[in-house]
């Protein structure tokens, strides 16, 4: 019997917390019949397989994926939607930024409303931020690169999202078996733009959760530039996939014109 959910944890680099998350959210989900947490260590080469072997022999629940090198976040999303087998897929980044209370409300909203994904949104009218006054320039620095983000990604890719960088989503098995087509091929961190761009050319249907967001992490200016021009570079790579008609449904080309409406509900 397949389990009713699935969820993604993408690791890297994070061996201190590893157990203790896990288990986080091993306790809010063993509430249900059954779940399957895939975890995928996306080359951390730190002992974080090791953790997670150990971890899984006592978790049944646990399905380690292991990349011998690190591959980015896209991804390891896309090997954990290769190894999922839940009939509703959610995932989240293994900091729990956002709140393990935030993905039990996401896989609740995504099971009752029948849309096919469900998106966290930090900028949902509900959502609460939590940080410390030592991150305040940073948050404001990537408050405004975010918005500059979300503007052009609004008139060109994404109308009506808010928040396409949210790593709270949820998907119905539909969405996901067709991502898994092989649609889908950006590897570092645009690649949540890009499920959002494939769910737009399709028609599949999308709402926003709000959720509890909590800074963790400040990068190094080079590391925020770096992430910031290979962005840039992944997201003209997606325009021209969307252009091209590589996202589309082959019967629905001729039906459905790419910048079509976006059907989206909030």
């Amino acid at each position: 019997m397949n389990p009713e959910l699935s969820i993604i944890i993408p690791c890297y680099k994070a061996p201190e917390f590893l157990e203790e998350n896990i288990d986080k959210i091993g306790s809010e989900f063993q509430k249900l019949e059954n779940f399957e947490l895939i975890a995928v260590d996306d080359g951390s080469g730190d002992g974080s397989s090791e953790i997670l072997h150990s971890l899984a022999n006592t978790r049944p629940w646990l399905k380690p994926v292991i990349h011998p090198v690190n591959c980015g976040k896209g991804r390891a999303i896309l090997s954990g939607f290769g190894t999922s087998t839940g009939k509703w897929i959610i995932m989240n980044d293994i900091d729990l930024q956002y709140d393990v209370a935030d993905m039990r409300q996401c896989f609740e909203k995504l099971a009752k409303s029948g849309n096919d994904l469900v998106i966290g949104s930090r900028m949902h009218p509900r959502s609460i931020y939590h940080i410390k006054s030592s991150q305040l320039r940073y948050i404001f620095t990537r408050h405004v690169f975010s918005r500059i983000l979300n503007f052009v990604l609004r008139k060109t890719l994404i109308p009506n999202v808010k928040d396409t960088q949210c790593g709270l989503k949820g998907f119905s098995r539909k969405f996901v078996d067709f991502v898994k087509e092989g649609r889908a091929e950006i590897n570092g961190f645009a690649f949540d733009v890009e499920l959002l761009v494939i769910a737009r050319a399709n028609s599949f249907s999308v709402s926003e959760t709000p959720v509890h967001f909590r800074y963790t992490d400040i990068p190094s200016t080079i590391k925020f530039l770096k992430v910031g021009s290979k962005l840039s570079i992944d997201l003209l790579h997606i325009f021209a996939n969307l252009l091209s008609g590589r996202y589309k449904r082959k019967d629905s080309i001729k039906r459905t014109a790419i910048l079509g409406e976006f059907s989206h509900k909030i």
